[in-house]
């Protein structure tokens, strides 16, 4: 009984979820055939993609202190005290170009290897345009210095998409599977302009870009941008092809098969995205000045610059004060200056440490030796506790294992998936451990309780079960009813046909027994020929009227006992009901074998009913 209920108990439960899958899939994919199903799986990545991010932001957290940044790189800062100090002497900001010409000219002095701006030269002098005219021709004087520029898709009804000079474009061979002109993330129909006196010179620009990823953290850089079919370089691209020494009027990149940017004697991997995934440094470890400080040495004024300080060093010249906007959140801080976007980059490139990602085989390989280790051990052990222990381990080396290999080699190795897939491995072993468990329960119990031959419930059940029956009906104040049969002339068949035969005819008879009950009736094998049915909440009048019945259906059924032989045979029933016949279990029993024998004795194969003498 109890066996059936589970098994009706887990059909009706898949039957519900096969239901609720349904129900879900209709509910998300009726209105105007938006298919929301497909948009929720869209959320579901997004969400696990964004964790992943921030599994790459807790390993560059955890490593950033044990990474050195270059003492080559410098940044000249525009910073608070820059901004405080320009508005209260000028009282306006953005400042005068002559004002950059005149930092220009001093660090050129120092013969510094090159000077990237981070800045965009935009609005034109309307007071003094030789400060403009100014500004471009030390631009162009310089052949080291590196200027701004910046693509938008901004309509064309805000501002014209203008042609830009040849100058700033390149020729990239790309002999990649990446389709960089089909990467929504570089393609731009639009641009701000420079001041026609920098746009009309010989001025080195390149582009500034900078993409967040989907939740708004700035990790990678991408090295190139696409404007009207053409390929624009960023600004540390272009700086450094001009660090290695490469022709100043070279203007072609390459891509190789494998996806790396080729940059003299680096090899630069770029993911199908068309991103570089930084190793990224803590905000204060970059060398540093403040521009206000460069500004009043280039004015012969004393300060804590010492001559010299930017020999052969790599420039930038960027904002880090608040009130200019542009800060930005990356994986070391919420507050990073733009700049460091550049010198982070520059950083990897003469480390030669750019974040390598692993491919989707490698992925795909990593998950399966993870999974298969435990179900290895799954196979091997047998005590739940130390399951979940070799889980959790495993879980456990693997994260670490991530930090190391970032730290030591610059590989970023996936958490989120093979975590994911460890727990659903893991999830799936135990489903199927209790499956088998339930399995072998199951047949323990059914070889316990079960008789072999008619596959009816042995002795040893039949009394546990009459025994529980008696006891509800006296709580609820109902009746139990019982019937005890035996086949008619048992003996005979097994004497004249053997008793292959005679199991025959036990089965013949268990089979309409089963067949002739409700599901809550248990029909059992009494011992030898005898069978009983113990039927729950079933009045003696019941209970008479069903034992008629089956006598009646087992009596008018021919049976076979071989190809040549047909045979009839019939059974003898007793019936007794609790608590009109008797009062305790013993005496139910007797109660139908009193009855069972007084239809022996009157002639057979009908209902002996004992007349109760109380």
């Amino acid at each position: 009984m109890k066996t059936m209920r589970n098994n009706l108990a887990l059909k009706l439960f898949i039957l519900f979820c096969i239901c609720a899958v349904l129900a879900i899939c209709f509910c998300f994919t009726k209105n105007n055939n938006e298919n929301r199903f497909l948009k929720i799986f869209e959320n579901v990545k997004t969400f696990f993609q964004v964790v992943e991010l921030k599994t790459f932001d807790a390993r560059q957290q955890y490593i950033a202190n044990s990474k050195e940044t270059s003492k080559d790189i410098v940044i000249v800062e525009i910073d608070e005290k820059t901004y405080s100090a320009f508005t209260a002497q000028m009282g306006e900001w953005p400042v005068s170009r002559s004002v950059y010409a005149d930092v220009l000219d001093y660090i050129e002095q120092d013969k510094p290897k090159v000077i990237g701006i981070d800045l965009m030269f935009i609005n034109t002098d309307k007071y003094n345009r030789k400060n403009d005219v100014r500004l471009a021709n030390t631009l162009s004087k310089y052949e080291n210095i590196f200027t701004s520029i910046n693509f938008n898709n901004e309509e064309e009804n805000t501002y014209l998409a203008a042609d830009l000079p040849s100058s700033y474009k390149i020729n990239l061979e790309n002999l990649s599977t990446i389709n960089l002109m089909h990467n929504r993330n570089i393609l731009f129909s639009n641009c701000r302009t420079l001041i026609p006196e920098i746009m009309n010179s010989n001025a080195k620009v390149a582009n500034i870009n900078s993409i967040n990823d989907i939740d708004g953290t700035l990790r990678a850089f991408f090295p190139f941008a696409i404007y009207k079919n053409e390929y624009y370089p960023h600004l540390s691209i272009a700086i450094a092809k001009y660090l290695y020494g490469l022709k100043n009027d070279d203007t072609s990149f390459k891509i190789d098969e494998n996806a790396n940017l080729l940059i003299g004697d680096k090899k630069i991997p770029i993911q199908n995205d068309s991103a570089i995934y930084l190793n990224w440094y803590p905000s204060d470890d970059f060398n540093s000045v403040s521009f206000w400080d460069v500004y009043n040495a280039s004015k012969g004024q004393k300060t804590n610059i010492e001559k010299g300080f930017f020999k052969d060093k790599i420039i930038y010249i960027g904002a880090t004060a608040t009130a200019l906007f542009d800060l930005k959140s990356t994986p070391v801080g919420e507050s990073t200056p733009g700049v460091q976007l550049h010198t982070t980059f520059i950083n990897n490139l003469l480390n030669n440490n750019f974040i390598k990602l692993t491919t989707t085989p490698i992925n795909m390989a990593i998950c399966l030796v993870l999974c298969s280790i435990l179900v290895l051990a799954a196979a091997k052990v047998k005590k739940k506790f130390v399951d979940i222990l070799i889980f959790c381990l495993l879980s456990i080396f693997y994260v670490i294992f991530s930090f190391w290999i970032m730290e030591k080699h610059s590989i970023w190795l996936p958490i989120v998936i093979p975590v994911i897939s460890m727990v659903l491995t893991f999830t799936a072993i135990y489903i199927v451990k209790y499956a088998l468990k339930a399995r072998d329960f199951e047949y323990t119990y059914k070889l316990a309780t079960t008789d072999g031959l008619t596959e009816l419930y042995n002795h040893r059940f039949f009394q546990e079960q009459l025994a529980i029956q008696i006891e509800t009906a006296k709580r609820y104040k109902n009746q139990v009813s019982l019937i005890i049969l035996d086949i008619d002339f048992f003996k005979k068949f097994n004497d004249k046909y053997g008793h292959q035969a005679g199991d025959a005819v036990l089965r013949f008879v268990a089979q309409n027994l089963k067949k002739s009950v409700r599901l809550t009736d248990i029909v059992c094998r009494y011992g030898g020929e005898e069978m009983t049915i113990i039927l729950p909440n079933t009045t003696k009048e019941d209970a008479i009227a069903l034992a008629q019945k089956i006598c009646n259906k087992i009596g008018s059924t021919d049976f076979k006992i071989n190809s040549n032989t047909m045979v009839n045979v019939t059974i003898s029933l007793g019936v007794a009901t609790y608590p009109v016949d008797a009062s305790a279990q013993n005496e139910l029993i007797e109660f139908a074998d009193s009855g069972l024998y007084f239809a022996k004795e009157n002639g057979r194969n009908q209902v002996g009913i004992k007349k109760n003498e109380g």
